[in-house]
């Protein structure tokens, strides 16, 4: 019974779990810790993203990294996310053969072609570049990393 109170408490107080374009106390407070001097984001980062599932952060990951690498690979210039009409680049994941990140296109696009996404007519496998993970394990006492050969 408590949970149900505790749940019914927050749902009553904050409505609804995603931030377009508007947010909360709670949420506010928990950005300024986590942006300050002393918290994990000191030093590299300067905003913060909600979300309510690991698709929708994939997808939003993905999205940051691009425009990240884009503006790195053209310079801070005005226009450098491609939004004037600049000619705009393909871009490719590396990732581990037989992940799953989700059920968005994009996090599904980021995927090696497995049964999540190989019946999508829309998947096409080229978005990029897939690798063994490896393998940790303790052997005789001592632990040993085996890369797959393309990784080696």
């Amino acid at each position: 019974p408590y949970m149900a109170l505790d749940v019914a408490h927050a749902a009553g107080r904050w409505g609804h779990v995603i931030f377009p374009e508007n947010t909360q106390a709670a949420a506010l407070e928990l950005s300024r810790r986590l942006l300050s001097a002393e918290g994990p984001g000191a030093g590299w980062a300067s905003r913060v993203f909600f979300t309510d599932n690991g698709s929708t952060a994939t997808e939003v990951a993905l999205k940051m990294a691009f425009r990240r690498a884009m503006r790195l690979q053209r310079g801070a210039a005005e226009g450098a996310d491609g939004a004037d009409g600049e000619q705009r680049h393909m871009w490719s994941v590396v990732g581990l053969t037989d992940s799953y990140h989700g059920d968005t296109i994009g996090a599904m696009d980021a995927s090696s072609p497995s049964v999540f996404n190989l019946r999508e007519n829309w998947y096409s496998g080229e978005r990029g570049v897939w690798f063994e993970p490896p393998t940790l394990s303790m052997r005789r006492g001592r632990w040993e990393l085996d890369l797959s050969p393309e990784l080696q």
